[in-house]
């Protein structure tokens, strides 16, 4: 699953259980409910809406213009001739500019002149109308700084790139956030499961003391020493108790952080036992392939170092000169006299053309913002080469604690098994007066801190795959809460 689904994931209706316990939670339903609510996620998303959103615009930057205007006046005068004249002008256009830097525009105008003199000369008042329309086409091509769509099309460009970052950020945010709530959903499961093997074995010492009191006073067949053994084991299982019912609480508030619970919501969390591990592919070579190709965190670099090489490309445009080809075209007619056609003659016609040159003085501005282009394009490159160069070492640095996690959990079973068989055969020897308090203790202990291991052993191994998951971008593409919310 990639960024354009994640989206969905926010407005899907919360999937809190309903069936059993309102406090027990699954591992899919909880890296959903953290889609749904986690703020880092939900400003991911708004990121990528942005980016979209500028995609739109800039798209859409080079769209005609229309414009249209009018205005009139009355002019009273006075001096040798007494008149007054009124005045009207009309006119409407379009213009365009396209990408390649071309702009067009067209309009016609239309005015209205009426002037009445009375003077000493004249002995009498005269009036003057007059009337005249114009149609007029103009065109300008950049012949170097702004010509093609090298810089036409920049901005979009730029926005699109903005735009894959924008989403592969969002799925390395998404990444991150499903990788931290499965791996703090072990880390609650193994603390709770701890706390009930601490509990078990307290609950064991407990009977045991009891027993031990019992056959010290009734039956005379324990040593005082024996019974003391028995209780200094028991205090010593509270006290792990005590700190296991703490973890489990620890690890509870973390789940709920991720999940934007409150404290007392998250503090009664219960977790099931997770499923499988995600599976991890042996070979170093394939990881790292996998990383170097469909890792998000090195697609959103690379995509900010096209950005920067195209902010270059503009850069170094702007410090060419500016020169341009215009052209215009341009028909009219106009009428005088009262009747509007007194002086009614064919249209006039009148074609220009010519090259306008723009040179600065000095461009210290443009060279400057060429080498801030130029610099920010270098440290991108860098930022991706040292991630890119960072993926074979971490590739190894993971598989190397996934191998050894899963060595460590074959082991832990092997050595829960016989210690759980040595603990029972020693209780079996102390009913028989064959063995001391201080043997079953040492067996019960090596039994409990075995099964803690394999415990332990299988959290790390989930954690290293999760990790190697995220490295290589299969975690959201492989992740059954994801499709199933999908």
């Amino acid at each position: 699953m990639r960024a354009s689904h994640i989206a969905l994931l926010l407005v899907i209706p919360s999937v809190w259980p309903t069936d059993g316990p309102a406090d027990t939670l699954t591992e899919d339903e909880a890296v959903v409910l953290a889609l749904e609510h986690n703020p880092g996620l939900r400003a991911a998303v708004l990121d990528r809406l942005a980016g979209e959103a500028a995609i739109r615009a800039a798209e859409h930057a080079y769209e005609p213009v229309l414009s249209a205007g009018a205005s009139g006046g009355h002019t009273e005068s006075s001096g040798g001739e007494l008149g007054s004249s009124d005045g009207l002008a009309v006119d409407a256009g379009v213009a365009w500019t396209s990408p390649w830097g071309t702009s067009v525009s067209a309009g016609v105008s239309g005015s209205w002149y009426d002037r009445e003199v009375t003077g000493a000369s004249l002995g009498s008042t005269e009036r003057q109308p007059a009337l005249g329309v114009e149609a007029r086409v103009d065109a300008a091509q950049p012949l170097l700084r702004g010509a093609g769509l090298d810089v036409g099309e920049a901005e979009l460009r730029a926005a699109r790139l903005a735009d894959v970052a924008a989403r592969y950020a969002l799925d390395e945010e998404a990444a991150a956030l499903v990788s931290d709530v499965r791996t703090a959903y072990w880390e609650l499961w193994y603390a709770q499961a701890a706390l009930r093997v601490q509990t078990a074995a307290h609950e064991l010492a407990v009977r045991q003391v009891a027993e031990a009191q019992a056959r010290a006073e009734a039956l005379g067949l324990l040593a005082d020493s024996e019974v003391l053994r028995f209780a200094s084991a028991e205090v010593s299982l509270a006290e792990s108790l005590a700190q296991a019912e703490a973890d489990g609480r620890t690890q509870a508030v973390e789940l709920g952080r991720l999940l934007d619970l409150p404290v007392e919501q998250a503090q009664a969390l219960e977790a099931v036992e997770p499923g499988a591990a995600p599976a991890v592919p042996d070979s170093m070579a394939r990881v790292t392939e996998l990383a170097r190709e469909s890792s998000s965190t090195l697609l959103r670099l690379a995509a900010q170092v096209a950005a920067t090489r195209e902010q270059v490309a503009v850069a170094e445009d702007a410090l060419q000169p500016r020169l341009d080809l215009t052209v215009a075209f341009a028909v009219g007619e106009s009428w005088t006299g009262a009747d509007y056609i007194a002086t009614w003659d064919r249209p006039y016609f009148t074609a220009t053309a010519g090259l306008r040159l723009e040179f600065p003085f000095a461009n210290d501005r443009a060279e400057g913002r060429l080498a801030e282009a130029q610099y920010q394009a270098d440290s991108a490159q860098a930022r991706f080469d040292e991630q890119a160069g960072a993926v074979a070492a971490e590739a190894a640095i993971l598989l190397d604690r996934h191998g050894t996690a899963r060595h460590r959990l074959e082991l832990a079973q092997q050595s829960a098994d016989a210690a759980r068989r040595l603990a029972e055969a020693e209780r079996g020897r102390l009913q028989l007066g064959l063995s001391t308090a201080l043997e079953v203790v040492q067996a019960q202990e090596d039994q409990r801190g075995a099964e803690l291991r394999c415990l332990r052993a299988a959290v790390d191994q989930a954690a290293a795959a999760l990790a190697v998951g995220r490295l290589t971008g299969m975690l959201l593409a492989g992740d059954d809460a994801l499709v199933a919310a999908e």
